[in-house]
């Protein structure tokens, strides 16, 4: 089997995008990027990709430059076998390195990966999960994920939405947050009042809130009290030693990293040097999981999957 084309699709919603108000939902984003692998056997593998679509379409679509280091995605492997994921990575990440690294090459070097096992499942016969060593149980716990309201009426119409539906945990993050501290804790307050002691409360703080290391020690010690199961993403992502600083402070609140890393590498320095014991494994690598978790042995402990 050999691959034929590498295609990038950009989506746009019709929607006007907007920020939720209460227990209806954010209409955003306004582009998404979508990338199809076809190969000469008539199989075909897709994913979406988590990044500026228009961008990341361009990583995708570049020719080939001749310099071995600046190459497009497509250009790189044409004719390639896609069961060959691990040789791909290593070619695509070194033959866009001058460039990547980080960030969109990254981002679309993880569609395809996830394309290509798209392409063995649908060949042999076979889900994903089976090629990646097989299921463990059968069910996931999940957790809502979703925008921090304006007030705290609209975050106590959003937690009786979702505990309504069945979830068990809920997440709020991003939206408000950050912007004046007292308001942050009512925030917190009322949704942990709404859920109750059973839901688990988590809270993505936004790492693109300016924070220093002695401002996040403060908003994990003032979020105590509501026993939420983490406190994620609360510092800038390349803020090794900060949080390094508030896990040596001896905070009780748990800490998340890890979202805007994009390699094995990131997770062991953000690990190593940060000494965050959770990784939050979204859309970055690819299925390179296997690999982030040889780093993070600690990421296995069962708490709830968004």
């Amino acid at each position: 089997m050999k691959i034929t084309n590498v295609e990038a699709f950009i989506l746009e919603s019709p929607f006007e995008i907007r920020p939720p108000e209460g227990s209806d939902e954010a209409r955003g984003v306004k582009h998404c990027l979508l990338i199809k692998v076809s190969t000469d056997e008539g199989i075909t593998g897709w994913s979406d990709v988590e990044t500026a679509p228009h961008v990341g379409a361009a990583a995708v679509n570049a020719p080939e430059s001749g310099m071995g280091v600046f190459e497009g995605l497509r250009s790189l492997v044409i004719g390639e076998d896609p069961f060959d994921v691990e040789r791909l990575w290593d070619k695509i990440y070194r033959g866009s390195i001058y460039y990547g690294r980080r960030g969109v090459a990254i981002q679309v070097l993880s569609g395809f990966d996830i394309a290509c096992h798209d392409i063995m499942g649908k060949a042999i016969g076979m889900p994903v999960h089976k090629l990646l060593g097989g299921g463990r149980r059968k069910r996931i716990r999940a957790y809502a994920s979703t925008l921090f309201r304006p007030t705290p009426e609209a975050i106590r119409d959003a937690c009786a939405f979702y505990v309504q539906r069945g979830f068990t945990a809920v997440k709020f993050g991003w939206g408000v947050f950050g912007q004046d501290k007292k308001k942050d804790i009512k925030l917190v307050e009322a949704a942990r009042d709404a859920l109750g002691p059973n839901v688990e409360l988590m809270v993505d703080a936004g790492w693109m809130v300016d924070r220093s290391a002695y401002d996040a020690i403060e908003l994990c010690r003032a979020l105590e009290p509501y026993n939420i199961f983490w406190l994620e993403d609360f510092l800038h992502p390349e803020n090794y030693e900060g949080y390094a600083k508030v896990k040596a402070a001896g905070v009780k609140t748990r800490i998340a990293a890890g979202e805007q890393e994009a390699t094995g590498w990131g997770f062991r320095d953000l690990i190593v040097r940060g000494g965050a014991p959770y990784e939050n494994v979204y859309y970055l690598d690819g299925i390179e999981i296997p690999v982030i978790n040889h780093f993070a042995t600690q990421g296995a402990g069962g708490g709830p999957q968004g």
